[in-house]
């Protein structure tokens, strides 16, 4: 009882701080390097409720794409709510921490086809090159800078790692890197 009281008056200091500051809401583009070197971009859309100068809480919804030229390619979606820390003389410079669920579909490359082994021990062709889609969980961290402050622009760094559940049977961890730009709209 005494923990569920405790959670209660930390949403309710949650809310009633957000509705005295200024709400954002974000939208950028970047690129997106699985392992780093291998290319692709995302798109992501971020809510972000301010609670002081320096603390925010954002929500952010990143979609995007990667091609690992000799093994696969992939789309993702994801939903990574966080924290931020506004930080430096001018409040410019911020670091974020995000955690999230997610979306992965892939498609495995080969200009021979894909093969698989049945219970039996029979090989056989595969009428198609799509893996599937997975579960993934995403942890990452953000280093950004305002760039301007009239129509607030900000350009970041996010390394992540994310982890994608039941691939043949076993998890795969991808570890990458996105350099972006935000802009506010509101």
């Amino acid at each position: 009882m005494k923990k569920r009281f405790y959670l209660l008056l930390l949403f309710l200091g949650v809310v009633s701080l957000s509705s005295y500051a200024q709400n954002k809401l974000n939208v950028g583009a970047a690129y997106y390097g699985e392992t780093i070197f291998h290319p692709g971009f995302s798109i992501n859309g971020e809510y972000e409720i301010s609670l002081s100068e320096s603390w925010s809480l954002p929500l952010r919804a990143t979609t995007g794409y990667y091609f690992h030229k000799r093994n696969h390619q992939a789309v993702f979606l994801e939903i990574t709510p966080g924290i931020r820390w506004h930080f430096g003389q001018t409040k410019r410079w911020y670091m974020s921490g995000y955690g999230g669920i997610g979306a992965m579909s892939s498609w495995h490359h080969s200009d021979d086809g894909i093969y698989e082994v049945n219970d039996n021990g029979n090989v056989s062709k595969k009428d198609s090159n799509y893996a599937g889609t997975s579960l993934t969980y995403m942890t990452s961290v953000d280093f950004g800078y305002q760039i301007s402050k009239e129509r607030p622009q900000y350009l970041w760094v996010r390394p992540r790692m994310t982890w994608q559940t039941q691939v043949n049977q076993q998890s795969l961890y991808h570890l990458a890197v996105e350099i972006g730009y935000s802009i506010t709209l509101n």
